[in-house]
């Protein structure tokens, strides 16, 4: 337990670069997601893979933020290794849309 706090203490306070983000299917609620944390937090850019097309309204929802860049692949965790080498002088921050911004919110029992 103390383990895990500490790991989200050090989320909280974590200065990242490059953030990148992913899911199969890439909702709405997970662009509102990245929307908050861009108000929170000042980034170069954000990746965001998916395995799926994503739906036109959240494709007009994200092109609102010059940051966020989509990329469609068959294989996300290959893409995102691929892109990391690319970007091998900026601190990058992996996160599973799954366990992000209000999606956890959806599952919690209470």
């Amino acid at each position: 337990m103390f383990k895990g706090l500490l790991k989200k203490i050090n989320q909280i306070f974590q200065t990242e670069d490059v953030l990148f983000a992913y899911r199969n299917e890439v909702g709405l609620v997970d662009a509102r997601g990245i929307e908050k944390y861009l108000n929170k937090r000042q980034l170069e850019h954000i990746y965001l893979f998916t395995e799926s097309e994503i739906n036109e309204l959240v494709r007009e929802y994200l092109e609102r933020f010059p940051e966020v860049k989509i990329i469609k692949t068959d294989n996300i965790k290959k893409a995102m290794n691929d892109m990391e080498k690319e970007l091998i002088d900026k601190k990058i921050r992996r996160v599973d849309l799954d366990n992000f911004g209000i999606r956890p919110i959806q599952h919690d029992a209470c």
